[in-house]
């Protein structure tokens, strides 16, 4: 995990969340976890840095807003961040 993290772009896939970083990675974690209410477990959160190529090296002060350029989503069941560069699925 870096040790900034911005959630530029929300959504939810195969019954998991994700916060996108559109220039550094994904953050995600398991639906019925985040949403149990349980107090007794812990919510484990995963991490995948987006493809080297794509990292952007910015400062917060100088990202503006992302989403002009970038966006990540579900496509064809792919969690993408460009729709040309269609990597399997995270999770199934």
């Amino acid at each position: 995990m870096p040790g900034s993290f911005h959630g530029d772009k929300v959504f939810s896939f195969g019954g998991h969340a994700f916060w996108a970083d559109l220039a550094k990675g994904v953050l995600f974690c398991r639906c019925d976890d985040a949403l149990s209410g349980r107090n007794d477990d812990a919510v484990q959160f995963r991490y995948i840095p987006l493809p080297v190529e794509c990292h952007l090296k910015i400062s917060f002060a100088m990202r503006g807003d992302l989403q002009l350029c970038r966006t990540m989503s579900c496509v064809d069941g792919c969690v993408t961040a460009d729709p040309a560069l269609r990597t399997p699925a995270i999770v199934r």
